[in-house]
Order: structure tokens, then C-alpha cells, then sequence
């Protein structure tokens, strides 16, 4: 029987950084899969509002026109009657103790340094997340 497509959306405002997370997910995918991406909070729940993302992968640090974070997306992500699975990210393991960041502290979405992603790892909390 085959594997059901996993439809990802990457919130990212950096080239570089959202091309090196698209090609770690490249690295043996276990699964299919699509990548699109965001680069601003009203544009990843505008998207997810058309195509209903089975998983996001969101900048802790985005660098929004609107001046929104990662944080504020993830909240609202979480307040949706079917929310997704949620990766956070970013440059700065020291975001995880953010006071602000009540849903990194307490593991509700689980928090990643970029610089210590790889495959194998990212594959395993996504489809950990996917099962939920």
C-alpha cells in the first residue's frame, strides 16, 4: 500500500537557511513528500488555509514584514481545531528558554538548533509528529 504524501510548509524569511533545511529533507526521505514555503506568518496561514499542511517547519527568529514571530504563528497553529505538526527552529539553541516560549519549554512542539539538523533527525520528529 502506498505511503500517503506529506505536504510540509517551510516558514522561513532566509534563502540559505530554508535551501539547507530543503536539502536535508532531501537526505533519504523515509516517505513522499512536498516542500513549499512562507516567509511571513500571513503568507503560511494563508497557504495552509489552501492546501492544509500536514507539518511546518517554522524560523523561531523570522524576520516578518509585519513584524510577527515564529512564536505568534505557532500559537495560532495551535489554536486551529485540527492543528498541524510543528517543528521550531533556529540559529540560537538559547531560544528554547525564552520565557516567551512557553510551548518550547514545556515540549508541546519539539525545538531544534539549525546548525545540528540532519536527516535522519528531522525525518524522525516530523514523522513522530505526523503519527500525533
Amino acid at each position: 500500500m502506498p505511503m500517503d504524501t506529506l505536504k510540509i510548509l517551510v516558514v522561513e524569511d532566509d534563502d540559505v537557511d530554508y535551501q539547507l533545511l530543503a536539502e536535508t529533507l532531501r537526505v533519504a526521505p523515509p516517505r513522499p513528500y512536498v516542500l513549499d514555503r512562507a516567509n511571513s506568518v500571513d503568507m503560511a496561514l494563508d497557504l495552509h488555509v489552501q492546501q492544509r499542511y500536514d507539518l511546518f517547519i517554522v524560523d523561531y527568529v523570522l524576520n516578518d514584514p509585519a513584524g510577527k514571530t515564529g512564536l505568534q504563528l505557532i500559537r495560532r497553529l495551535q489554536d486551529l481545531a485540527r492543528p498541524p505538526g510543528i517543528l521550531c527552529v533556529s540559529d540560537h539553541a538559547h531560544l528554547a528558554d525564552d520565557p516567551q516560549a512557553d510551548v518550547l519549554i514545556d515540549g508541546t512542539v519539539p525545538f531544534m538548533e539549525k546548525s545540528r539538523l540532519t536527516g535522519d533527525l528531522v525525518w524522525s520528529i516530523l514523522l513522530d509528529l505526523a503519527s500525533d
